[in-house]
């Protein structure tokens, strides 16, 4: 997990770790429903990987930033379901593949 974390790179550590502190309360927040079910299914396919699942993660992140979905959003918290991209994520012969995808 480790060596996962730190293959990142400083950019999307920093901005998984923006994400993950904010806590919808003082600061809006993502909620990413079956976010373990989707790091799971990625580490336990080998072709995939918990790096790759980071950087998808990552991925899907900045594509939500940019839709401004967060500060258009009169809630404080905005639920992201992450269950068919945990089941894909089984199935996916690759992580560049995947991240290929719009």
């Amino acid at each position: 997990v480790i060596d996962d974390w730190k293959k990142l790179g400083a950019r999307g550590r920093a901005a998984l770790t923006e994400c993950f502190v904010a806590d919808g309360i003082e600061t809006k927040a993502f909620v990413f429903v079956f976010l373990p079910l989707y790091l799971a299914n990625a580490q336990a396919n080998p072709r995939m990987g918990l790096g790759e699942a980071l950087r998808c993660l990552v991925q899907v992140l900045r594509q939500l930033e940019s839709s401004c979905i967060l500060s258009l959003s009169k809630e404080d918290t905005v639920n992201v379901d992450l269950q068919a991209l945990a089941q894909i994520v089984s199935q996916v012969d690759s992580g560049r593949t995947l991240r290929r995808c719009p």
